[in-house]
């Protein structure tokens, strides 16, 4: 039997990958949003409609947060007790909340229908049932239930058969909901409304500066300033630290169940009225979602096997033989009565707006959410505004603590002055253009200028070109190396430059081919294999050019399949050989080349020689650094920290360890010691709580993975890798260096 998938299935189509760009510059806008979820993406869309700018920043990338973790259930009633909201409240708070979530669950199914957008969209019921005839609870709920939508009706286990659910009493509702949320949320970004939305991915909020005037949010590579901003983020961004303690964490279970026949239930949605509760619904006809084991983050028990409990419902319930293909965890919010805070901030008034805590009913509440944050946005009277706003239960936030403004953070963030680095994203760029300019500008000047090639049959001037393609083709592979063996230095400059190192690999191989090719096209094939192009001298110089076409096409094919199974954890070794690729490419080029001979091409492929040797001793320098760690004695004037003794990291178990004001999770295994940040970059979750197998680590909220000796993401939903600490022994001590 396989093993299950450890994420949701709505992320295997549309595929979990980013679709909009990384902010990198500075920008204006009417309204910023932070967090692109159900929430972030409703308002954007009302507040589109109403003629705004908006912009989205996103930490990941759109609908890969605690949205594409749901079990996407379209319910208009609300996740918390209804009997002791009315005892709190009074029935007309019932009342009102049923109508506002009513309204905006037709609000919903309305723009799906309207839009047109295909995302697996059903109308259905839904069952609040117990397992027993009988009990109070179930009283309790109908008798303000009854009162507040009058499309419900008490149903008792003979009615209720036909579900296949273990129904003895329930409250049903009419006219609920279920869909695909991934397929709504990209379905509705493409209609033609949503183009005025910016969005940015893998962008984050590292500062946050609220002043007079509006916002200012700032991120690693650029800026938004808006005049209002938008917080939809679950739990509320650092920057507004004070209204963290407004939320109790807690962690929802959940897996998919494949029926070897049909699933035994009927195509509605189903909870029962235990604490915590288990609900599900048909995912299709052979499928079934199953959640509940709800676990309080702050009093997790690590010894609670929340799949186990799952499993044994369905094995009690539905005995029918069956195997799970998915499981996955997602994140609630819970205010003090359970019910979402969708308001403006106490402490700054038409400036800033919060939307969160909206424990399992996020889907018709997020897209509630949008409604009522466009409309307090616009100075737009809301009904139901007053229901969620933090006035509703009375409760005291404290005056916000000064948030570190955008340039403490950079110059915490980063060792290279802001000056200096925007200087060399200018000077770098500036010198790769020249570069590629200089062999085209001196080939031509050798020979007069384009003049040379006047008057000629296409084919001869295939055959006079074919120098100048061979010296673009080291021209660019010296580039392609520059970049590889400098990365960790050009990604603090340019984070997307590992994306044009791989796409200048195959600029490189087509450069590569069309050499030869086109001194075949010239000479024919038969000349060309007997080598009679050069002299007897020069031959091993052509092989040694052959052999280099032929490990390029190789550690290229092996750059591009390197998340292949087969290949994760051997592509490296074989991508190696660009070292001796650069070298023979040099010396083919050097040898062979009649333009590299003479002139000042001599001097730029003496150049290109110099540096590439430069870059692979320093890139053999950092190899035996990370290797051949330096003793205590050269270490003397770095600033280390010690963080715990050898005997406080089990090998197999994280340490959780602080200094400097960092969180850091620790690591021992086999006989190195490593160090990465303990916060996981897809929603926060304490990576020192996971668990481990090999050199992977899996965070206990979400189950993204990451590779402890690097920090990088191994498995989703997280996108971002952790950053790695400086690690060493110092006698019975570890110690760590920022």
């Amino acid at each position: 039997m396989p093993t299950p998938v450890s994420t949701s299935p709505w992320f295997a189509f549309p595929p979990d990958q980013p679709r909009y760009p990384v902010l990198k510059k500075e920008l204006s806008a009417d309204v910023v949003i932070l967090g692109g979820g159900i929430v972030g993406v409703m308002t954007a869309w009302e507040l589109a409609k109403h003629g705004m700018s908006v912009v989205v920043v996103e930490k990941n990338v759109i609908a890969s947060g605690d949205t594409g973790l749901t079990t996407a259930f379209l319910s208009r009633v609300p996740d918390t007790s209804l009997p002791a909201i009315a005892k709190r409240y009074g029935q007309g708070m019932v009342n009102a909340l049923l109508s506002a979530t009513s309204s905006a669950q037709e609000s919903l199914f309305n723009t799906i229908e309207q839009e047109q957008i295909d995302c697996d969209f059903d109308r259905c019921r839904s069952y609040t049932y117990s397992y027993e005839a009988g009990d109070k609870r179930m009283d309790d709920l109908w008798a303000v239930i009854q009162q507040a939508d009058k499309r419900t009706q008490r149903v008792n286990a003979t009615h209720a058969e036909a579900t296949g659910a273990p129904i003895a009493d329930a409250v049903c509702m009419e006219n609920e909901g279920r869909f695909h949320i991934r397929k709504f949320l990209f379905g509705l970004l493409e209609r033609p409304q949503a183009k005025k939305i910016h969005i940015f991915e893998e962008t984050e909020a590292t500062a946050v500066t609220v002043n007079e005037h509006g916002v200012i949010v700032t991120t690693p590579h650029g800026a938004v300033r808006a005049k209002k901003l938008i917080v939809t983020t679950g739990l509320p961004h650092d920057a507004f630290a004070e209204l963290r303690p407004l939320f109790t964490h807690v962690l929802t279970y959940v897996m998919s169940v494949q029926f070897e026949k049909k699933v035994p239930i009927s195509d509605d949605l189903f909870w029962d009225i235990h604490h915590p509760y288990f609900y599900y619904r048909r995912l299709d006809d052979h499928t079934m979602i199953l959640g509940g084991a709800d676990t309080e983050v702050a009093t997790m028990d690590p010894t609670q096997k929340p799949f186990a409990e799952l499993s044994r419902f369905v094995t009690k319930y539905f005995p029918e033989k069956s195997h799970v293909t998915h499981t996955w965890s997602g994140s609630l919010f819970l205010t003090e009565d359970e019910l979402p805070y969708i308001s403006e901030h106490p402490h700054y008034a038409d400036r800033v707006y919060v939307a969160s805590g909206f424990s399992g009913n996020g889907m018709v509440m997020g897209a509630m959410a949008g409604t009522i944050l466009a409309d307090l946005v616009r100075h737009v009277a809301n009904p139901y505004a007053t229901l969620f706003s933090f006035t509703r239960t009375g409760i005291h936030i404290p005056k916000p603590q000064p948030y570190p403004s955008a340039s403490s953070q950079q110059h915490s963030r980063q060792k290279t002055p802001l000056v200096l680095k925007r200087f060399f994203q200018i000077l770098i760029p500036l010198f790769y253009i020249a570069i590629l300019i200089l062999p085209g500008y001196l080939f031509f000047t050798s020979r007069g200028g384009l003049s040379f090639l006047n008057g000629l049959e296409p084919p001869i001037v295939l055959l006079l070109i074919f120098p100048l393609v061979g010296l673009y083709a080291f021209t660019i592979l010296w580039a392609q190396f520059m970049m590889g063996t400098n990365m960790p230095y050009l990604r603090r400059l340019f984070p997307w430059i590992l994306r044009a190192h791989i796409t200048q690999g195959i600029f490189v191989l087509l450069f590569a081919l069309a050499h030869p090719l086109l001194l075949i096209n010239g000479i024919g094939f038969t000349s060309y294999v007997h080598y009679e192009f050069v002299g007897k001298k020069l031959i091993p110089y052509a092989v040694l050019g052959q052999i280099s076409v032929f490990i390029l096409m190789l550690t290229i094919a092996t750059g591009l399949l390197r998340k292949s199974k087969w290949l994760q954890n051997k592509w490296w070794y074989i991508h190696l050989l660009n070292y001796a690729l650069f070298v023979f490419t040099w010396i083919h080029s050097w040898n062979i080349g009649s333009d590299t001979q003479i002139g000042n091409m001599k001097y730029l492929w003496l150049f290109f020689g110099t540096t590439g040797v430069l870059s692979i001793l320093v890139r053999i320098g950092r190899a035996l650094r990370k290797r051949f760690p330096k003793t205590v004695s050269s270490e003397k004037h770095e600033t280390f920290t010690r963080v715990a003794s050898i005997g406080d990291v089990v090998e197999g178990k994280p340490l959780c360890v602080s200094f400097n004001g960092r969180k850091v999770a620790l690591f021992h295994v086999g006989d190195y010691y490593y160090a990465i940040d303990n916060t996981c970059t897809h929603a926060g979750g304490p990576i020192c709580e996971g668990k481990m197998e090999g050199t992977t680590v899996q965070c206990p909220w979400h189950g993204a993975k990451f590779n402890v000796t690097t920090g990088e993401v191994v498995g989703p939903p997280a996108k971002m890798p952790l950053k790695k600490y400086h690690v060493r022994v110092r006698g019975n001590d570890i110690v760590v260096r920022l």
